[in-house]
């Protein structure tokens, strides 16, 4: 944000642009480095996350209570690509996420409202 506001006064003070084509040149380059932020995080690999270490236990008093091996029954399944690359979210959670995305979508808004 800061680099901006440096960039909108040099192209308008010494550069002597008008505001709306420095604006316009700011506005795409947010919308290039968005796009850039975009490819570069999908095109991350499975190799970048933490891998899931399970140790075997011999003795069933210190066994984890969760687990049972239900993680390599998860990992056989046939996923679609673009499917594979979203979190796994529990169906618990899945309404959480979505009334949090709601109400952030609504700040959202809201705040664009606030100027007027």
């Amino acid at each position: 944000m800061v680099v901006s506001g440096w960039v909108i006064h040099y192209l308008k003070a010494q550069l002597e642009w008008s505001s709306i084509d420095t604006y316009r040149t700011i506005f795409w380059a947010y919308a290039c480095i968005g796009l850039l932020k975009f490819i570069l995080a999908f095109s991350l690999s499975r190799a970048v996350e933490a891998e899931k270490k399970v140790a075997p236990v011999a003795d069933p008093e210190t066994a984890p209570l969760l687990g049972g091996g239900s993680e390599d029954h998860e990992s056989k399944k046939k996923k679609n690509f673009i499917l594979s690359k979203l979190p796994e979210i529990s169906p618990e959670s899945r309404i959480i996420v979505l009334n949090l995305c709601i109400l952030f979508a609504l700040d959202a808004f809201a705040s664009g409202l606030a100027p007027l």
